[in-house]
């Protein structure tokens, strides 16, 4: 996919406003000093904007000429894309009625040119240069949501490029050549958060753009001597699907696609870059169902800016009625009742199908098969798979009414025959490192017997011991609360997001390629490696819920490399070996033989679509819980206490490493253990509001195999502890027990009886608790 210069630039833009310029108000004095030092008669501005500048300096009686993508006539301003070839017509123009040698400029420009394309832009510059080049370019995202800045690479990589294009590099960032570090406006808070916080290239000034001051060397080469030598020397640039084989089929139809998340994204890149942006309907869910305002912008900027038009909806059918067409196909990452985050794409997909047209979805990931199958189903017509084995997992989950499911492989897969180049996209300080691991730990998992804590300190104390390896820290997705200045790391430590990759136009499959060992806990990643040939580490979480193939190692275990290892059976049980590297390829003919074969039109799916509204009142009903849910979380992560019952000045204190609430407005929380095997109090219930009331309730239900819940008093040394052991499956206890005089609070215990192993396949116990006041008026806790 590349930028869409016409999209973003052919109309108005902020640099086309009349007065708006991206140079402080000094800047075209300091030029004038530069020309008027070296005998330079005249000033030809490129990518001028509005032509500020070249009125300026006509001003100091100083001639200018300027060139912009779309031109502005009112202005002076004449058009010129500086990726495309430089008509002689536009030469002559940019050298006409100079009495001498002039001064080109180009500001704040080049990081809006598609990485694919600076070799020939840089190939414009040196054209239109006489001997003097001033250029300025920016190192962090653009205003909203990085719609604007295709090339987001550090100064020294600048400086190498430009060099390669014929240029000597005089000065950098070097008074008065130098652009003040002011903090940029318009940008999304957390993306410039992210962004300053992380600093991925170790800048001084993470939010400054640099200023070089270049001299010409030589004659310009041809246009083709510049590619090949740019192709040669910096491959990244250009990303190609690598071993991927050009599809020999596509849909020919419209494809209504839903995207929810940075991850259904990475999954259908190479489809989007297979096929016109024309040929897409792609619509993101604005209800609120999960975060979606922070991904949902990074993903409509990063698609609009490359030509694709996106519409948010808030009403899955109906967007879905609006957009449906004949011969066309709906298409999603993830579909089915299993999660709330998938039930938009269903109704979509229901709305499809009512109107006889298919609707097909992707594997979203390695599916692990929860201890307590439960009936869920999918309204898809396909599922386009890895292996048989997603198939027989989602049988033994309880997938009732299968759609057909069609082995294709992975389009993001055949993404990792590219390499990234560390010191070109994160500056040459990576250098200083013999060896590189990637880490892609998934801490926030509810199914992982540690607390989401512990596995943070455990994966640090990873790289503490290991000073001399680089380590690529990636968080998942949904774990931008994490808390990256309070990780106990040092200098060896690059923490990495979706949102800043996805800015640098970088995958995740490309650091799979770069670096020397992968580090994960249950993730796609682990897959990645293995087909990337790159050793792993599977790190142990304390869950039962585990891989083929494949045993974990603890954290404080892990020495690398000796600890990585490598494994062709666990690859080849998750992704069949007949469509490795050709995901894209088998996808696309996929697709295009089930917008052949449409179902016929079917009332009753329609039917369903229409309950949509209904259905979603409920689900933001629910959503209001699982956000405070949700926030519960992201605090416990950053060490937090979680208030629950403030307003009775009663705390409810999450202890337990494996523990989370359940909120309960207006008042209450439901304590969720399902790995109740540590020695650790679960959940302390205290504050000076707890002597209102008189006593306590816990109902328990029995998960299915032994377990004991103790209860201890605070306050008091001889209040004692009250003690209840539960057997059988089914099996309900109530204790409601009066709270000692003087009692500040207790603590709830759910541990395993002693000697007892954790049982493979254990549930969830979900004590209620309920605060009674002196009048036996019950208020859940």
């Amino acid at each position: 996919m590349r930028t869409d210069y016409d999209s973003l630039y052919g109309r108005d833009y902020f640099a086309h406003a009349a007065g708006r310029t991206s140079f402080q108000p000094d800047f075209h004095a300091t030029l004038h000093d530069f020309a008027c030092r070296h005998g330079l008669t005249g000033l030809l501005d490129l990518a001028a904007g509005n032509g500020t500048l070249a009125a300026r300096m006509a001003g100091l009686g100083l001639p200018a000429r300027s060139f912009d993508y779309r031109g502005a006539e009112e202005a002076g301003v004449l058009p010129l894309d500086l990726t495309a070839p430089v008509p002689d017509a536009k030469r002559d123009a940019a050298r006409e009625g100079w009495p001498g040698p002039w001064l080109t400029t180009c500001l704040d420009a080049l990081e809006h040119i598609d990485p694919a394309e600076i070799w020939a832009a840089l190939h414009s510059l040196h054209l239109l240069t006489h001997e003097w080049l001033v250029v300025t370019v920016s190192h962090r995202p653009s205003s909203q949501f990085n719609r604007f800045h295709a090339a987001i690479l550090p100064v020294e990589t600048w400086c190498a490029m430009l060099e390669a294009a014929g240029f000597e590099v005089v000065l950098v960032n070097t008074p008065p050549f130098v652009k003040p570090a002011l903090p940029p406006r318009g940008v999304s808070d957390l993306l410039l958060s992210q962004w300053i916080t992380l600093n991925p290239f170790r800048a001084a000034a993470p939010f400054a753009s640099s200023c070089l001051v270049l001299r010409k060397r030589g004659e310009t080469p041809p246009r083709e001597a510049m590619r090949v030598r740019f192709a040669a020397l910096f491959p990244v640039l250009d990303p190609r699907l690598g071993r991927a084989a050009p599809a020999a089929e596509v849909p020919q139809g419209p494809v209504m696609l839903h995207l929810a998340t940075l991850q259904d994204l990475a999954i259908m890149r190479p489809l989007l870059a297979a096929m016109p942006p024309s040929q897409w309907r792609i619509g993101l869910r604005s209800v609120g169902l999960g975060t979606v305002g922070f991904d949902g912008g990074m993903i409509e900027a990063f698609l609009a800016a490359r030509g694709f038009a996106v519409e948010w909806f808030e009403d899955p059918a109906e967007w879905a009625e609006a957009r449906l067409a004949p011969g066309g196909l709906f298409l999603s990452a993830h579909e089915g009742s299993f999660s709330r985050n998938s039930v938009t794409a269903s109704l979509a997909a229901a709305a499809a199908r009512g109107h006889g047209l298919p609707a097909a979805q992707m594997q979203h990931g390695i599916f692990l098969p929860p201890p307590d199958p439960r009936p869920f189903g999918m309204f898809s017509t396909h599922v386009l798979s890895w292996a048989p084995e997603h198939e027989a997992t989602l049988a033994e989950a309880g997938l009732r009414d299968p759609p057909d499911f069609v082995v294709t492989g992975c389009p993001k897969f055949d993404l990792l025959a590219g390499r990234a180049e560390l010191a070109l996209q994160f500056g040459p300080w990576t250098r200083r490192y013999a060896h590189v691991a990637l880490i892609a730990a998934n801490t926030h998992w509810l199914n992982h017997g540690h607390s989401q804590p512990d596995m943070l300190a455990a994966i640090a104390d990873i790289t503490r011991r290991h000073p001399d390896w680089l380590f690529l820290w990636k968080f998942h997705p949904v774990e931008r609360h994490i808390k990256a200045a309070e990780l106990e790391v040092g200098e060896n430590v690059l923490f990495l997001t979706d949102a800043m990759l996805l800015c640098m136009n970088l995958t995740f499959q490309a650091l799979v390629g770069a670096v020397d060992v992968v580090i994960c806990t249950q993730s796609t990643a682990l897959l990645e490696a293995a087909l990337a040939d790159r050793p792993f580490v599977l790190l142990e979480t304390g869950t039962a819920r585990g891989y083929h193939h494949l045993t974990p190692i603890p954290a404080a275990e892990v020495v690398l490399p000796g600890s990585a290892t490598r494994s062709t059976a666990f690859r080849d049980h998750y992704l069949d070996p007949s469509v490795a590297w050709r995901g894209t390829e088998l996808t696309l003919a996929a697709l295009a033989r089930i917008a052949a074969h449409p179902p016929a039109p079917h009332p009753a799916w329609r039917s369903v679509a229409l309950l949509g509204p209904h259905m979603l009142d409920k689900l933001r009903a629910a959503a209001d819980i699982m956000q405070a849910k949700d926030q519960a979380l992201s605090e416990r992560a950053a060490g937090l206490a979680t208030p629950i019952l403030e307003a009775e000045g009663v705390e409810v204190q999450l202890r337990h490493p494996n523990a989370h609430c359940e909120l309960r407005p207006p008042l209450g929380a439901k304590l969720s253990a399902n790995r109740p095997n540590q020695p650790k109090p679960a959940l302390e219930v205290s504050g000076p509001g707890f002597a209102k009331f008189g006593g306590i309730r816990v109902n328990l239900r029995a998960p299915g195999h032994p377990v004991v819940v103790e209860l201890e008093w605070l306050g008091p040394p001889d209040a004692g502890k009250e003690s209840v052991s539960l057997e059988g499956e089914g099996g309900k206890h109530m204790m409601e027990l009066p709270i000692p005089k003087g009692s500040r609070g207790f603590q709830l215990l759910v541990r395993l009886p002693d000697g007892v192993t954790h049982p493979r396949g254990a549930r969830v116990i979900m004590p209620e608790i309920m605060l009674m006041r002196a009048h036996a008026e019950a208020v859940p806790a």
